[in-house]
């Protein structure tokens, strides 16, 4: 069920190349996860989405002229002792008119996200988005990996920090953006990822003023501990 609830710098970043348990599937042959191609270097990639679950769902994420200011928030874990450095981040999102236009997004780094609290926003922006589809399907929508270039790059030491992208349909002259709806994608196996356990589950954070929203987890909000466990999501980057 859908929850509605330059040079380039994408070129530049491409050159710098609970109880719900999130458990990839065996690979076959051995073959190593295959995250987004442009999640290089990889800090974090929590994992594809699978269709023909039935935990697999969809979660309003996006700013159009038929919903505007939507997003939701997925979290990361720094280890003790690490920083992480963020490059650029990505979400994987799912289109229904596949209409991107502007083809730029917003991006914004949170820590001391809670139920009804936004915490500090440590940084956001906007700007040029590399949209690639990844040739997957859900609930008939195709899907899409929306990355963004995080400009200077941002230093996080230890702890939780919540992430989020979101694309954009807000062309008034475009009929499409009056009925276009993005939504970011849950991960239910883990599929692909990359330190996916870095990702605390049951961490996913809807915020809304359109729609009332003020930082509702999403498992207060009609989803089951699977469904609302792990965003499918990435950090680019480099950890130490």
């Amino acid at each position: 069920m859908v929850r509605l609830a330059l040079v380039s710098p994408i070129v530049a970043l491409l050159a710098v190349a609970a109880s719900a348990q999130i458990a990839p599937p065996p690979t076959a042959g051995g073959r190593p996860p295959m995250p987004p191609p442009i999640c290089n270097p990889c800090l974090f990639y929590g994992g594809d989405i699978t269709p023909d679950d039935p935990n697999a769902d969809a979660l309003a994420d996006e700013n159009t002229l038929l919903i505007g200011e939507t997003e939701t928030l997925g979290a990361v874990q720094v280890p003790h002792g690490h920083q992480a450095i963020v490059r650029g981040l990505l979400f994987n999102v799912l289109a229904t008119l596949n209409d991107f236009n502007p083809k730029t997004a917003t991006w914004e780094i949170r820590t001391g996200v809670s139920s009804g609290n936004g915490g500090t926003q440590l940084g956001q922006g906007s700007g040029e988005a590399n949209i690639t589809p990844t040739g997957r399907q859900a609930f008939g929508l195709n899907e899409y990996t929306i990355a963004v270039v995080v400009n200077p790059p941002i230093t996080l030491d230890a702890g939780t920090y919540w992430f989020n992208v979101t694309p954009q349909c807000t062309d008034s002259g475009d009929e499409n953006c009056n009925m276009e709806d993005f939504y970011a994608s849950n991960t239910t196996h883990g599929t692909n990822n990359i330190r996916g356990e870095l990702q605390p589950l049951h961490d996913m954070f809807l915020e809304s003023p359109y729609l009332a929203f003020p930082y509702e987890n999403w498992c207060a909000d009609g989803l089951n501990t699977y469904q609302c466990a792990a965003l499918s999501f990435g950090v680019i980057g480099v950890g130490h």
